[in-house]
């Protein structure tokens, strides 16, 4: 790991030090590509999310959401009630993607 040190200066604060670790490693989505064919208003379609980590310490997930805040896709963490962890060196199942296209749906979805 990589420590890096530096300080923040405020015009009207004062400044302290900040401190944070840069790790090496990759984490892949098992597939790749999460391909919803079967998405139509009217049906929730799911993947399973699944990740491989080459980093050398485990991770704790904070938060995953779609780009945009899209309310159609959401993640249904693996166990609710604890924060998933991306283990190192292995396949960790974090939960499972749904698709709802009919959330932003009108009267007039087709």
């Amino acid at each position: 790991l990589n420590c890096i040190k530096f300080w923040i200066f405020a015009i009207f604060c004062s400044s302290f030090p900040v401190t944070y670790t840069v790790g090496q490693g990759t984490i892949i989505i098992i597939p790749e590509e999460l391909i919803f064919s079967d998405a139509f208003p009217g049906r929730i379609s799911s993947h399973s999310l699944k990740v491989f980590s080459t980093f050398k310490e485990e991770m704790h997930v904070l938060r995953i959401s779609s780009l945009f805040g899209d309310r159609k896709v959401f993640l249904e963490m693996a166990n609710p009630k604890n924060t998933p962890i991306i283990k190192t060196k292995a396949l960790s199942d974090l939960g499972r993607v749904h698709v709802i296209p009919s959330v932003n749906c009108t009267d007039d979805c087709y």
